[in-house]
């Protein structure tokens, strides 16, 4: 029979310690990563709300600081936020209907863009009513 030695030293071997540190090394650096993507989706919320608000703003200013004629206006609203509005007729109805209307109706879109390494955008639409139909 093998005796056990009486005397038995205590605490870790270097091979515990070294994984025991990776370990801590692995998790200090995905939580890091983690607080870094939660940065970054905070911050590009903020600018998509700032981008939904201008596009609500510009879209309001159509038909009464921004005249209803058909073309493309281009802005920018603050540095990052690009704007371009498109006007045109509504397609909506045909030719014949739309002379009977005492208004001209318009299809207003606009579009705010943001970001610079990964290119970001969103478009509100909506049909606005014009001046008289005889104004050509």
């Amino acid at each position: 029979m093998s005796r056990l030695p009486a005397h038995r030293q205590a605490g870790f071997s270097l091979l515990e310690v070294l994984v025991s540190l990776v370990v801590v090394a692995l998790t200090v650096g995905a939580a890091i990563r983690v607080y870094g993507q939660a940065a970054d989706s905070a911050s590009s919320g903020e600018q998509a709300l700032s981008a939904l608000m201008t596009a609500q703003s510009l879209l309001a200013e159509h038909g009464t600081t921004i005249p209803l004629k058909s073309g493309t206006n281009y802005g920018q609203a603050e540095p990052g936020l690009h704007w371009r509005s498109i006007i045109s007729p509504y397609k909506g109805l045909d030719r014949l209907q739309t002379r009977r209307l005492p208004v001209r109706p318009f299809t207003v879109s606009v579009t705010v863009s943001w970001g610079d390494i990964k290119a970001r955008s969103l478009t509100l639409q909506a049909l606005k009513i014009g001046g008289s139909a005889n104004d050509h």
